[in-house]
């Protein structure tokens, strides 16, 4: 789990909900240098319970390396990993659901129900307007469909992903693990919701957000860019330096990790993606994706079309220059 300033209320309830899981395990708590009275409240929540373990970092991370911190104090017996958010609620029977189902998967991850902070219902299901990839690395790295709170994950994957990459734009960790378990082997979607997503206010990122960007915020954020009117060229540069480098990053960085292991489909799929920008073949690609979506493959959002006006940016600066 990592915390940044969590709702004690919240928190609390979450923790109680993780206590109630069956098994043996162990909950590792990294906090992103919160402020020391809300600390303090934390550390009184798990006071007694040994099954959890929290520590304070001495400087603010940002959530994508909290959670690497977290990640990285994993014990070494464990051979399943769990992701937490700091507010949600979890079912009595997620891990073990989530370990019985996760077979010879790398990750296997769950719907979930969407409530607000009273724990009134808004939604039975968490992918209202998508649908949840869980085979193609292409729409995968496109768009991120596995919400960390919903993975488990394996060890081996948890060896590949560490460290985390360093990547342009806001790169998010569950989009980075997802990509590893698939480059690895295969994901198990359960469509039964495992945990609830709790809606409020201090919340980073919401529901409405997450469905228009793949769980990362990518097809909200460059949304937002697009919209910004006489401002149409800064918003494709920003696609381009902060959306489609992101999304080359991760590929590149899954190539250097993971391509002796790859089975070969996926691995032509990744060197497509990285050679996308200066291929007529494979940029033509890009373009046709979208009409997935009258097949019911709209897993990814349509975000094809938003790096398409990033790589013409970059073709109409690269002519600018000359």
């Amino acid at each position: 789990m990592a915390t940044r300033e969590p709702p004690l209320d919240l928190f609390e309830r979450q923790l109680e909900s993780i206590g109630k899981q069956a098994g043996e395990w162990r909950c590792v708590i990294s906090d992103d240098c919160s402020e020391l009275e809300r600390y303090r409240g934390m550390e009184r929540v798990i006071a007694g319970d040994e099954r959890f373990a929290i520590s304070r970092s001495e400087r603010p991370l940002g959530f994508y390396r909290n959670f690497e911190r977290a990640l990285s104090a994993v014990p070494r017996s464990a051979e399943l990993i769990a992701l937490a958010d700091q507010d949600d609620r979890w079912h009595p029977d997620k891990l073990s659901t989530l370990a019985a189902e996760i077979g010879g998967a790398e990750l296997a991850f769950s719907d979930a129900r969407v409530v607000d902070r009273e724990g009134r219902l808004v939604s039975e299901r968490f992918w209202t307007r998508r649908s949840p990839n869980h085979s193609s690395l292409a729409s995968l790295l496109i768009s991120n469909s596995v919400p960390g709170a919903a993975a488990l994950f394996s060890r081996r994957v948890l060896e590949a992903a560490l460290p985390f990459p360093e990547a342009p734009g806001v790169p998010y960790h569950d989009h980075w693990l997802a990509l590893v378990a698939l480059a690895l082997g295969e994901l198990t979607y359960i469509e039964r919701p495992l945990y609830d997503y709790v809606q409020h206010g201090e919340a980073v990122l919401g529901h409405e957000a997450t469905q228009r960007g793949a769980g990362d915020g990518v097809v909200g954020r460059a949304g937002r860019l697009l919209a910004r009117r006489g401002r149409t060229i800064e918003a494709w540069e920003r696609l381009y330096r902060e959306e489609y480098e992101r999304c080359q990053a991760l590929a590149v960085a899954l190539l250097v990790r993971c391509a002796t292991r790859m089975e070969p489909r996926k691995l032509r799929e990744l060197e497509r993606f990285i050679g996308i920008e200066d291929s007529a073949a494979g940029i033509a690609w890009l373009a046709v994706r979208p009409l997935r979506a009258t097949l019911g493959r709209d897993e990814t959002g349509g975000f094809e079309l938003a790096l398409l006006r990033a790589i013409a940016w970059r073709k109409l600066e690269r002519l600018r220059r000359g």
